[in-house]
């Protein structure tokens, strides 16, 4: 008896930690909702604009003709936490229908993200640019 109210117990613990890791992406899609507002990491220099909307993400980078519309999706379990960018528009024809893999921190009123360019297989692992890196880094405030 003793042995199967544990075992219940087990049960029902590993039930709500795995309902909690699963809506962990759910819960950062909702503080990710609104207009973000910030700057790139040693690129360009000036604001640019992000805005998420359920699931769609539209950017605006410092320089006018660098804007997209993508789709957003978090991924669960991961550290750091990860996000895929599908490029639904942009400028740039080669990028159109090409997924971003991004990984992403929110702390407070503030969104860092490190993102590879579209098509790019390679998930960053760090928010730290290096030299030769192709990767890119936005810090946002939210507004």
């Amino acid at each position: 008896m003793k042995k199967n109210l544990m075992l219940a117990a087990a049960v029902v613990v590993g039930i709500l930690l795995s309902c909690g890791c699963a809506s962990m992406p759910k819960r950062d899609l909702t503080r990710l909702q609104g207009t973000w507002v910030g700057e790139e990491i040693g690129g360009q220099k000036g604001e640019c604009r992000m805005t998420v909307e359920g699931a769609t993400l539209k950017f605006q980078g410092a320089r006018a003709e660098e804007w997209y519309v993508a789709t957003l999706t978090l991924i669960p379990k991961t550290q750091p936490k990860q996000a895929l960018v599908r490029i639904g528009d942009c400028p740039a024809p080669k990028y159109i229908n090409q997924t971003a893999k991004a990984i992403y921190k929110l702390e407070g009123k503030t969104l860092t993200i490190a993102a590879h360019e579209p098509g790019d297989e390679a998930v960053p692992t760090t928010f730290e640019l290096s030299a030769g890196s192709r990767m890119r880094v936005f810090v946002f405030t939210r507004q």
